[in-house]
């Protein structure tokens, strides 16, 4: 089964970012935000994480603290069922640390 045929919408080879975070307008007070773009390497998706953090928007809560960023990666070959891993950055970093950003989406 190909990515685009399992549902997901992902492209083969590709990245993506993935945000978890943490909002005081939650039950379970965390979530995570998953990104709208790819990024064909995990430089260009480390960098890409920042400005979809900066320009998120129609968010079912007013507060969101980023904890950081995970990079996501698809390929047909992954024998799981959404095709995917997480990596770690360009930098061999597990994550790109945010646990100090601090904005609100309603106010962008």
């Amino acid at each position: 089964m190909s990515i685009g045929a399992s549902g997901s919408g992902f492209q083969n080879e590709m990245f993506q970012c993935i945000s978890p975070g943490a909002s005081y307008a939650l039950t379970a007070g965390a979530a995570s935000v998953q990104g709208i773009e790819e990024y064909n390497s995990k430089s260009d998706a480390r960098a890409g994480a920042e400005t979809e953090l900066q320009t998120l928007s129609g968010l079912p809560f007013a507060e969101f603290t980023p904890l950081g960023s995970v990079i996501f990666e698809t390929r047909n070959s992954y024998t799981n069922a959404v095709k995917g891993r997480v990596v770690s950055t360009d930098t061999g970093a597990p994550y790109e640390d945010k646990r100090a950003t601090y904005f609100r989406p309603d106010t962008l």
